[in-house]
């Protein structure tokens, strides 16, 4: 999720593909880190405004 400087949610970054691209080892390794690093983005984003 995406949060609010209170911890509240804001919102959800979602991730969609063809299965044999979304499953294990690949799943795992690329897409959880990315998607977990852009909701820390968007949050501090939105804190600064």
């Amino acid at each position: 999720p995406v949060l609010d400087d209170d911890g509240r949610p804001l919102g959800a970054i979602e991730v969609l593909g063809p299965p044999p691209r979304m499953s294990g080892k690949r799943l795992e390794e690329d897409t959880v880190g990315l998607v977990v690093s852009g909701a820390k983005d968007v949050e501090n984003k939105l804190s600064i405004d």
